[in-house]
């Protein structure tokens, strides 16, 4: 009778066969059954969500690391930025939000199809990654520290490791080459731009306009008159090297 039973059984669970139930000595015992239709569910759920997705959210989270950086030097009135002599075909603000949030969604979408495509891709995507590290290093150079020839050194080394990154990306995958062609356009008219920031506020001493501003705007809430008098008195100094040159 056990044997009969514990066959019945078997052939249920393999079935996946719900709801039944057997006594064994005395004892009322329910069958843990399947429940396929979760599986398909979940399934279902993961070939909605597009596959190229997760990369570009990674690479957007990433870009927005600098964004608190970019809004404190040009949002603000008073700001450095605003301050210092800026070339004619500096774009506007509001550009720089809707222009980065499409290039680096781009990104995840041009490296989703190269991981899927299924050959060998190890070289192109350490390169990818050595070069998405420079750009997060761009912002908080140029808006952080306002240092300008170390920010167009970056952009210089940008568009060495985006030429060997293109070169990569269309020998795996055309299509992911052509993607990043917006991407590499903007970032020749940054590199631009950045080089005629540079021009217009040269570095002398390790001191520019932009520094010297940065520092005025420094002035407020919780300075004391100590801290006030050491600041102003760097500040006059720095003027006073940059001047003389």
């Amino acid at each position: 009778m056990h044997r009969t039973t514990a066959l019945v059984i078997a052939v249920l669970s393999v079935l996946q066969v719900d709801g039944f139930s057997y006594r064994c000595n005395g004892r009322s015992i329910k069958q843990i059954t399947h429940k396929p239709h979760r599986n398909l569910r979940t399934t279902q759920l993961k070939a909605a969500v597009p596959s190229w997705l997760p990369y570009s959210v990674c690479h957007l989270a990433g870009g927005c690391t600098g964004t608190p950086i970019v809004m404190r030097a040009t949002r603000a009135e008073s700001s450095w930025y605003k301050r210092i002599p800026l070339p004619s075909f500096t774009p506007p603000n509001w550009v720089f939000a809707p222009v980065w949030t499409t290039l680096y969604g781009l990104m995840g979408v041009a490296v989703s199809r190269v991981v899927r495509a299924g050959t060998p891709m190890d070289n192109a995507v350490k390169l990818w990654t050595v070069h998405y590290g420079l750009n997060l290093l761009w912002a908080p150079l140029f808006f952080g520290l306002q240092r300008f020839k170390t920010a167009l050194g970056i952009n210089i080394m940008l568009l060495a490791t985006l030429a060997g990154v293109l070169k990569q990306f269309y020998l795996i995958d055309p299509l992911s080459a052509y993607l990043l062609a917006p991407y590499l356009l903007w970032l020749s008219y940054a590199t631009v731009l950045n080089w005629a920031v540079c021009r217009l506020n040269p570095t002398v001493n390790g001191n520019n306009k932009a520094k010297i501003q940065a520092g005025l705007c420094a002035f407020g809430d919780g300075y004391n008159d100590a801290m006030f008098q050491y600041d102003l008195k760097q500040l006059q100094i720095a003027a006073a090297s940059y001047a003389d040159t």
